[in-house]
């Protein structure tokens, strides 16, 4: 059987390279790294021990000794522990800790322990060592992960049976099971209960490119967010899964959960070379989540009118970024749990099938074009506003509108059935996606796609004002009848029709 490839190696080569074999004269403070990379313990061992007769005047060998061992290089502040961690130097670890000079949880640039980076590899047999060294098994690296929880995201232990599933059977009764009843409804190869998973390659690639990143997200927010998910840690709201023909796997509130309530997380594998699923694909692919064969439920919760948001918690439990479910609005028992999906996405170009409609209706059917009051706005001309909901003084209620406005932006089946059923005017529509599109950075390609579809929407309005009120009617019970069967292409081709 091959060796398994340790991504530390090549990352470390780039640091210290090895082409004459002379490279570690060049910088005595390299020494002790360079022999720990090139796996050298005689030399290693006669340098950890120098001879005090060859000593310049002056000079003391136990601080030559400290020097040695304890020395941080490079911009990533690697410590010779750090590489025998990272290379599975078991020996040559010892011959530090044999010094008895040798720091014990030196932390580099993104605040790993030679625990931390042991732990990443599973080098069973380091992490035994180290702890016994005294190794602090509680230090928390920037991203606020311990060692045990690497081991936990990078090689998870799952056990099926001991795992808890909610989910309505053929009898419409909800019932318990577990991880094998999650693999046989959604069709994944691992139910992923609790935490995403992260490749060894991912974790050291990860380590290697993205130092510790600065909380971006609205502060009035990232505390509440921050409590809410220690909540959901400790006593997760239950969910069950249910099965439907229109969409396949749905997941249902199994108890009433309240507004800011964190529901789920987005769990997956997270790996290199991810990419977003191609058109007329029914996979979930979120770059770098790939939870096809890994999942957990949030990666089956369903597209529709929001009753929930995706956050993002930077620097949690390990990860650079945890993407967390909140409920923005009260979510009955039995109810579906819908999320956005196309919030700073491409726009949905694909068939879509709206699972909230009665909602979805409601509110926008009070809404004009001009009072933006009446969909919880603050002002009438609702750009201000708007734009302090994208502002790091957001407060988290107010997200709650602005991600029912940003889901009718994205997409366009929910735009064309709230014209076609007269929830909204042409107008309407029109005012609210310019003025979202003016305070609301959209992913590259949606702004060009709204416009487009806007410009049809605008020639099939102007079309039905010159029909009959029966051609009309019949124009408009067309398109409805067409929405969930339909890509946006296929549907804009219809409207061209009544043109």
């Amino acid at each position: 059987m091959a060796k398994p490839i340790n991504p530390y190696e090549s990352v470390l080569a780039s640091y210290f390279p090895n082409k004459t074999g002379q490279e570690y004269k060049q910088d005595l403070k390299k020494v002790t790294h360079y022999l720990i990379c090139l796996n050298q313990e005689r030399p290693l061992n006669q340098w950890l021990n120098p001879d005090p007769k060859k000593l310049k005047a002056g000079e003391n060998v136990e601080a030559k000794v400290h020097q040695r061992v304890n020395t941080l290089v490079t911009e990533k502040k690697l410590h010779p522990l750090h590489l025998c961690a990272m290379l599975n130097r078991d020996s040559m670890a010892k011959m530090l800790f044999d010094t008895r000079v040798c720091q014990i949880d030196p932390q580099d640039y993104c605040g790993f322990t030679p625990l931390h980076h042991a732990a990443v590899n599973n080098f069973a047999r380091l992490i035994t060592l180290l702890l016994k060294h005294g190794a602090n098994a509680n230090a928390h690296n920037a991203r606020g992960g311990t060692y045990s929880k690497i081991l936990e995201l990078v090689h998870p232990q799952n056990n099926p049976s001991k795992q808890v599933c909610y989910f309505k059977d053929s009898d419409g009764k909800i019932i318990q099971g577990d991880g094998f009843d999650f693999q046989r409804i959604t069709g994944a190869r691992i139910f992923l209960d609790k935490e995403s998973t992260i490749s060894i390659e991912e974790t050291v690639k990860e380590w290697a490119q993205n130092p510790p990143v600065e909380e971006v997200y609205p502060k009035a927010i990232l505390p509440h967010l921050e409590q809410a998910y220690q909540q959901f840690l400790q006593h997760p709201p239950e969910v069950y899964l249910e099965t439907r023909g229109d969409v396949g796997v749905n997941v249902c509130a199994k108890e009433d959960i309240e507004p800011g309530t964190v529901i789920e997380q987005y769990s997956g594998e997270i790996r290199s070379g991810s990419k977003w699923a191609t058109e007329g694909q029914n996979a979930y692919l979120l770059e770098p989540f790939d939870a096809e064969e890994k999942r957990g439920i949030g990666a089956c919760l369903n597209d529709s009118f929001p009753n929930c948001a995706s956050f993002s918690l930077p620097n949690s439990n390990g990860l650079l970024e945890r993407v967390i479910f909140c409920a923005t609005t009260r979510i009955p028992k039995g109810h579906s749990i819908l999320c956005n999906y196309g919030a700073g996405q491409a726009i949905k170009l694909m068939q879509h099938q709206e699972l909230n409609h009665q909602d979805l209706t409601s509110f926008f059917s009070q809404f004009t074009g001009k009072d933006f009051r009446s969909l919880g706005i603050a002002c009438d001309e609702a750009q201000e506003d708007l734009s302090l909901m994208t502002s790091v003084n957001a407060s988290f209620h107010s997200f709650d509108s602005f991600n029912k406005m940003i889901y009718l932006v994205t997409t366009p089946h929910a735009m064309l059935k709230l014209f076609c059923d007269q929830t909204l005017t042409f107008d309407a529509i029109q005012v609210l996606c310019f003025k979202l599109m003016l305070c609301y950075k959209l992913h590259p390609n949606q702004g060009k796609e709204i416009q487009a579809f806007i410009s049809d929407l605008a020639k099939f309005s102007s079309a039905l004002k010159k029909m009959t009120p029966e051609q009309e009617k019949q124009w408009r019970n067309k398109i409805l009848e067409n929405l969930p069967q339909r890509t946006v292409k296929e549907l804009r081709e219809l409207m061209q029709e009544a043109r």
